[in-house]
């Protein structure tokens, strides 16, 4: 498979795409239990909800339910390729779950937005909103449109991150 590729660009594609995944999973469980016993109580996060719970649900919920959905959809291609692939064999199948995940990215992507514009309107949250905050926001906003982009502009997402992205 990798035959005709020079030496290097197998090294690299090692390194980003087996190395690097598994190190940076090892350096956030250290550091979140080295943060945990030695600063128990530093985290938090300023709840918006009491500030204003109008319009929270909203947000939050289709969010919520979308990322899950997913999230999940990720981790079963990630764990069980092979399955994924034999059920995508069947067209009406393949449909049903590509137009599923679409779905989700975009109940994800709607409840996403509806929090950003939830910040911008209100006085009471946008007080208590950092600059990390919308560095944050921005960073997750971009990952999920650009998500839902794929989904939308390239076909059969789903058989591909089963063949391409866990070819273990």
């Amino acid at each position: 498979m990798f035959a005709d590729l020079p030496r290097i660009l197998r090294d690299l594609d090692v390194f980003f795409f087996i190395v690097l995944p598994y190190l940076a999973f090892v350096i956030f469980l250290l550091v979140t239990i080295q943060r945990y016993r030695s600063q128990t109580f530093t985290y938090s996060s300023l709840s918006s909800q009491f500030l204003e719970n109008k319009h929270h649900f909203w947000g939050m919920v289709p969010f919520h339910y979308g990322i899950l959905t997913v999230l999940l959809g990720h981790l079963v291609a990630f764990l069980i390729p092979r399955g994924i692939l034999a059920w995508n064999s069947e067209p009406l199948r393949l449909w049903i779950l590509e137009i599923t995940a679409l779905a989700a990215g975009l109940l994800t992507l709607v409840g996403f937005v509806n929090t950003i514009v939830r910040r911008f309107a209100s006085a009471k949250i946008r007080c208590v909103t950092t600059r990390a905050d919308w560095i944050l926001y921005g960073i997750l906003l971009f990952q999920i449109a650009t998500g839902v982009l794929i989904a939308v502009s390239e076909r059969w997402g789903s058989s591909w991150y089963a063949s391409n992205a866990a070819p273990y």
